[in-house]
């Protein structure tokens, strides 16, 4: 759930919430998401990594 969550705050840029996505880029927790119809494993903390990248673009 926390990396489904910093990947939807990335994609809707939501700035107020990049401090406490920073705080998951250690977590090494597995998650499995879905692009184009399949399954995709990654961790966490890339969905964290992803989502701050995606925050601060165009800064």
């Amino acid at each position: 759930m926390r990396g489904l969550m910093a990947r939807l705050l990335g994609r809707i840029k939501a700035e107020e919430a990049s401090l406490q996505i920073m705080g998951l880029q250690q977590d090494e927790s597995e998650v499995i998401i879905y692009e184009q119809g399949g399954p995709v494993p990654t961790t966490v903390a890339a969905l964290a990594t992803e989502a701050v990248q995606q925050i601060r673009q165009d800064d």
